[in-house]
């Protein structure tokens, strides 16, 4: 039994498997934080639209002006 689990630990197909999940992870974490950052943006560009005042935005949101700001370099085709 023990050489058995030997060999699957040194199995090359186990290690890749391994890998691949590990990627697939962080592939889904990395969309999912995308995706929360572009929903925060058509929020705070709704909120925008409607006329609401920076203060209330930051209050709602938790992002300040500055934070706004960064996510429009690294998203520009968001907040335009």
């Amino acid at each position: 039994m023990e050489m058995e689990h030997m060999q699957q630990k040194n199995d090359p197909r186990t290690e890749i498997e391994s890998m691949l999940t590990e990627i697939r992870q962080e592939t889904f974490r990395a969309g999912y934080r995308e995706g929360r950052i572009e929903a925060r943006i058509s929020i705070i560009r709704r909120m925008r639209r409607m006329g609401m005042e920076w203060p209330m935005i930051e209050q709602i949101t938790g992002l300040s002006w500055q934070d706004y700001r960064e996510l429009q370099e690294y998203w520009p085709a968001q907040t335009s």
